[in-house]
């Protein structure tokens, strides 16, 4: 993601009046995803402002962009890294964007994250593929908790009791999305961005303008 950010800063530096192109920073399709996953909790919410939300793996690439759009939304963010010394170098780069929007904790055990959970209203998983984050009674319970996405489609799943199609599905008396159930808003949200490139030469998607973007899909 870095890298991929300095060429997208490099290349908006060289434009110079109107020769230039559309362009789009989306790494591995990290901001559609992210667009995705955070558009998908929005919708039965009615909105994130105020809203507290907990993001696991929040320091990879899709939950770092998915930590920033919840904040930049409004919401209070819990986000969890296993890594202690990446995930304090993750705190100190949020907060000087978001303040105290944003609270970074040491990922709990599968069966152990019930107290991390208390009071969310949102919950994302955005952990790496065949690695379950917590197991559904870490979740099933939470009187608070409305939505939870899992992006992880290769089992284990990354929140056990939530199933890769589930798009909206309820479960445990919460809506929840699998990752092929966000896969195809955030395929709609990659095409429309895509087509939009070729529409002008002064498009500029980052993460802001596509999460701007997912709101007219």
């Amino acid at each position: 993601m870095p890298a991929a950010q300095e060429v997208f800063a490099v290349l908006s530096e060289n434009f110079f009046g109107p020769f230039r192109v559309s362009a789009m920073l989306d790494p591995n399709g990290s901001n559609t995803t992210a667009a995705a996953a955070v558009r998908s909790v929005e919708r039965p919410l009615g909105g994130l402002n105020g809203r507290k939300a907990v993001v696991l793996a929040g320091v990879g690439a899709v939950g770092t962009r998915t930590v920033s759009m919840l904040a930049g939304a409004g919401a209070h963010v819990k986000f969890t890294g296993s890594n202690p010394q990446r995930l304090e170098n993750k705190q100190r780069e949020m907060r000087g964007a978001f303040g105290d929007l944003v609270e970074g904790h040491v990922a709990p055990k599968p069966g152990e994250a019930g107290p991390l959970l208390e009071g969310a209203d949102i919950l994302i998983s955005a952990g790496p593929e065949g690695r379950q984050l917590l197991r559904e009674g870490d979740w099933a319970g939470s009187a608070a908790l409305r939505v939870a996405v899992d992006l992880n489609a290769v089992p284990p799943l990354g929140i056990e009791g939530i199933e890769a199609n589930d798009d909206a599905a309820e479960r445990q008396g919460k809506i929840v999305f699998g990752a092929l159930g966000v896969g195809k808003l955030k395929m709609r949200i990659h095409r429309r961005c895509i087509a939009a490139l070729f529409e002008t030469t002064d498009r500029s998607f980052d993460s802001e303008s596509i999460f701007e973007l997912a709101h007219s899909l």
